[in-house]
């Protein structure tokens, strides 16, 4: 294995290069000198906030330190080549969080914010997923001390996404590993302790988890989608867990094997037969392929579809491109000028009613309250007529059926065409108190350009 510091060399050179390659203009290297302008920011800060690392909110500053926590803790553990790769796993992803911070946020360099160096905590949440099975097995075998430290670090994990708890477990998890007390220090009943308060928060991550999903899955439409919400809320990773502790602290007993290694071959023949829990809606989507009825009415013109609410299903099942639509975030990114018209678009649904705010901010957090992408609503013959003889119009729009019934749509004004499609497109609401499913299979295909 190289020396760190040919590492470090080879880094050094890599961004004089660069650099001088950017002095020079060429191609992509310029747009490290090119600084966003004020207008693009306000759009890619607005559409895509996670792009700015001093835009982060607190919850992913403490998701980020238990994961760095983690990776220090398992290199303290392992030795060699393994120590070495998380040693550099966590430089490579704090370096490109600064890099992140310096070059884009402050100094707005245009290649640093379409690049995303801050990406590299990716690498650090898998290597930090391995090195807390590390750490279960390294601490525990340490003793009282050992086993206060571990308890401390799930303590931070079970509160991950809760930033005071998640932030000072994790800095206590720390002190403690590496804490240098003296070894007849009796550290037996904060061990106690430390467990007793893992238990409880434990039961009550789980307890709300499970609540969450009995709320979802008890109005649940159609057939399928269950096992997409297990893994959403992490229910399917509880199982695992509990047969890789047992595993680790098994005692030589071949029954403990057998049992565990049955359990192991029951979860494996579930995964396998419960493999597709796509609702019908997903799997005709995933297909891509026009629907063919669809595509046989919007056949008669091409152009753009409006379609919000749709998904990848415009593109999918209509096989045209999307008039505007909140999952057009990388070209916002990565094209100025599509960044201007997609902005300028969805203010001006807004500015007709025809949509709220949730188009333009889809990581806003109260717009986490649903998985709706949201439909255009207050339909009226005044703001179609506005947004159909705009010199950009779409040349469709496609609208639930219910919202054209609930609007003040003339029937005789527009030409239009009922599709039914392949399933039922399911969303959900989730009001405080209660979760509101709704459904919606029957479409009303507007000609919006005469």
């Amino acid at each position: 294995m190289a020396p760190p510091i040919v590492g470090v060399a080879l880094g050094l050179a890599a961004l004089a290069i660069l650099t001088l390659a950017a002095v020079l203009g060429v191609a992509m290297a310029a747009r490290l000198f090119t600084v966003v302008d004020p207008a693009w920011r306000d759009i890619l800060m607005t559409r895509s906030p996670y792009l700015f690392v001093s835009a982060w909110p607190l919850a992913d500053w403490s998701r980020l330190a238990v994961q760095a926590v983690t990776v220090a803790i398992a290199a303290s553990l392992v030795t060699g080549r393994a120590r070495s790769l998380f040693i550099a796993v966590g430089t490579v992803a704090l370096g490109g969080v600064l890099v992140s911070l310096l070059f884009g946020d402050v100094l707005g360099s245009l290649l640093v914010v379409q690049v995303q160096p801050w990406r590299a905590t990716w690498l650090l949440a898998v290597f930090a997923a391995a090195g807390l099975g590390l750490c279960a097995i390294g601490l525990w075998h340490r003793g009282a001390l050992g086993r206060t430290a571990l308890a401390i670090l799930v303590l931070a994990w079970i509160e991950i996404d809760v930033p005071l708890p998640a932030l000072v477990s994790a800095a206590l998890a720390l002190v403690v590993t590496f804490a240098p007390l003296r070894p007849e220090t009796d550290m037996r009943r904060l061990s106690l302790v430390a467990w007793g308060v893992v238990a409880v928060c434990a039961v009550l991550y789980l307890a709300m988890h499970l609540y969450a999903f009995a709320l979802l899955v008890a109005n649940l439409p159609g057939e399928g989608g269950a096992l997409e919400l297990a893994g959403y809320l992490n229910l399917l990773a509880i199982p695992v867990c509990v047969l890789a502790v047992l595993w680790a602290n098994a005692r030589p007993d071949g029954r403990i094997f057998a049992a565990v290694a049955g359990a192991s071959l029951v979860l494996t023949a579930a995964a396998i037969l419960a493999w597709d829990d796509r609702t019908a809606w997903s799997a005709a989507t995933d297909r891509f392929g026009p629907d063919p009825a669809l595509a046989d009415i919007v056949a008669a013109r091409d152009g753009e579809v409006l379609w919000i609410g749709g998904g990848f299903a415009t593109w999918s099942q209509a096989g045209r491109p999307n008039w505007v639509s909140r999952l057009q975030g990388a070209s916002n990114v990565f094209s100025r000028p599509l960044a201007l018209v997609w902005d300028e678009r969805s203010r001006r649904l807004a500015d007709l009613g025809l949509v709220d705010q949730r188009l333009r901010t889809p990581f806003n957090g109260e717009e986490r309250m649903s998985n709706e992408e949201p439909s255009l609503r207050n339909l009226s013959d005044a703001s179609l007529e506005q947004l159909c003889t705009a010199a950009d119009a779409p040349a469709w729009v496609i609208v639930p059926s219910r919202a054209v019934e609930d609007g003040q749509v003339s029937a005789g004004r527009w030409t239009s065409s009922h599709w039914t499609s392949p399933g039922r497109n399911p969303s959900f609401a989730w009001d405080g108190k209660s979760v509101t499913w709704t459904e919606t299979q029957d479409y009303v295909v507007l000609r919006c350009r005469s």
